[in-house]
């Protein structure tokens, strides 16, 4: 087991380390804490997901409400379990960008490159505990908001209108029907639900440290020709610009490392988010006159959007402060540097034509792609409404 890092022991990183190291996610544990960790959370996951596609197709499922709703819990619980396994198998790639994490810290001699690596850490956990406590804050409404018949005694026995469907099979005493599904729906879901919130708050304390770096770069581009002419020596001046092009390096293998990591389950969970938008926004349709039923789906609703936003909110601050660099770039005074300075100038401008993204197949993640994905959940949605009336 390598050393860990020693940046991970800061009061802004460290509730982020805690949660890690409960899903056996955490790189520097030992295997056997890993394995039997995330094992635990595997057997509890799919304890939810086979019950509930077995509960779809009994008999007794026929209202196409619940139908959905059903089917979107067993999305969500599905996307949490497909985000944690491929975390798992990315032990390595996790270990090497926190390491890089680190290092970047521990280089850092200059004052105002520190002050903005702090700036940016930051805000990183203002965004992360904003989505923490919306997110949770959601969860025990929409939890407390459909269990109300249960936990006031007044649950009905009659399984077709009880969401989710449940397979009778895994039904251990049909008198505490409610009471298991109840207890084994609210555990699981918020067990899985919390694989979200360690999942995306490791990537924005990651993108927001390498956004840093980006910062740190376009600043660089701005000053340095002017700081060093006409007093100092070419030398000098490629100094400067060496050190840019190392750190933009820096910034860019980075932003790679966190794309090997997350890119794949992000693009599963994005689909997933998908197609519980389009169930979702047919549930609303369906509920329009039930004010209970529909608080409950617009709480649901929000868990969704805020996981989706995000994921992609990430991938736009990406493009954003990517793109600074190549702003500051062409405003850089070439015509006052040596030629042998220049040369290194065009590698910087090649370098930052095109701002990184993060993505993967035909998927960038941004707030276009969030907009696409709304739009395309609202036609998916207009589709289930219009088959479901004609029928």
């Amino acid at each position: 087991m390598s050393s860990e890092p020693k940046i991970f022991d800061n009061p802004l990183l460290a509730r982020n380390k805690t949660l890690l190291i409960h899903y056996g996610l955490w790189p520097y544990q030992s295997k056997l804490a890993r394995r039997c960790k995330y094992s635990l959370f595997s057997i509890t996951s799919i304890s939810l997901i086979i019950p509930m596609l077995q509960g779809l197709t009994d008999d007794t499922s026929t209202d196409i409400v619940i139908f959905f709703e059903t089917l979107v819990a067993t999305l969500m619980v599905f996307g949490g379990f497909v985000q944690c396994l491929i975390m798992y198998a990315r032990e390595n790639k996790m270990r090497n960008l926190f390491n890089e994490i680190d290092a970047n810290w521990c280089k850092l001699t200059d004052y105002k490159e520190r002050e903005i690596f702090l700036h940016f850490a930051r805000r990183g956990r203002a965004l992360v505990t904003l989505f923490t406590v919306s997110t949770i804050s959601c969860y025990f409404v929409f939890m407390i908001m459909n269990n109300i018949p249960t936990i006031v005694g007044e649950a009905t026995n009659d399984a077709s209108k009880t969401f989710p469907y449940y397979s009778k099979r895994w039904i251990i005493d049909e008198r505490l029907r409610n009471l298991q599904i109840f207890l084994h729906v609210i555990i699981v879901t918020f067990y899985s639900g919390m694989v979200y919130i360690v999942a995306i708050t490791t990537y924005i304390y990651s993108i927001k440290h390498f956004c840093g770096i980006y910062a740190i770069v376009a600043l660089k581009n701005l000053t340095s020709t002017r700081r060093v002419m006409p007093r100092n020596t070419k030398y000098d001046v490629l100094s400067e610009l060496f050190d840019i092009v190392n750190k933009h390096k820096e910034a860019i293998k980075g932003v790679r490392s966190i794309g090997s990591i997350f890119r794949r389950s992000f693009f599963v969970i994005e689909i997933c988010f998908l197609c519980a938008f389009a169930m979702i926004l047919f549930d609303i349709h369906s509920n329009l006159f039930n004010l209970r039923l529909l608080l409950r789906i617009c709480f649901v609703a929000s868990i969704f959007f805020m996981h989706t936003f995000y994921i992609n909110y990430g991938g736009e601050m990406v493009i954003h402060f990517s793109d600074k660099i190549r702003m500051a770039t062409f405003f850089i005074q070439w015509y006052s540097i040596p030629s042998d300075a220049r040369k290194v100038l065009v590698t910087i401008m090649q370098r930052c034509q095109r701002p990184d993204t993060l993505g993967w197949i035909h998927m960038t993640y941004s707030n276009a792609n969030l907009i696409q994905i709304l739009r395309s959940s609202w036609s998916m949605a207009a589709v289930l409404i219009a088959v479901h009336d004609v029928k």
